[in-house]
This record gives structure tokens, C-alpha cells and sequence, in this order.
């Protein structure tokens, strides 16, 4: 069976790393997002993809506020 090609676009992985970034700074625990959770749970059957333009808006958003 093909895998279901799933887009992940600047707004998602910025939720994942956001949350990350503040679990971080507070010493706690990181809380697994509901569709971070989806998708780890259903990773046999999702091929994730995203552009290279969203890698690049990633790391200049992650460079410029937490720098």
C-alpha cells in the first residue's frame, strides 16, 4: 500500500518547535500536541514532505526569536 503524502507547512512545524522552544525554558515537560501525536502514531502509513522554502522560513524564524 502507497503512503499517504502529508504537506507539513510553516505553521505546523512552527507549533511543534514553539512548544518545544517553551518546555525548554521552563524546565518542564514537553506536552505532545494532538496532531504531532497523530502523526508519530501513524508514521507507517504518512510520507511527510515540505519545500524548501518552508525549511528556510523555519530556520530564520527559529535564528531571529531565539537568538
Amino acid at each position: 500500500m502507497e503512503k499517504l503524502r502529508v504537506y507539513l507547512d510553516t505553521n505546523t512545524l512552527m507549533d511543534f518547535f514553539m512548544n518545544q522552544a517553551k518546555a525548554l525554558k521552563k524546565k518542564k515537560r514537553v506536552k505532545t500536541l494532538s496532531k504531532l501525536r497523530f502523526f508519530i502514531e501513524n508514521s507507517d502509513k504518512l510520507e511527510f514532505i515540505t519545500s524548501v522554502i518552508t525549511k528556510a522560513e523555519i530556520i530564520r524564524e527559529l535564528v531571529s526569536a531565539y537568538v
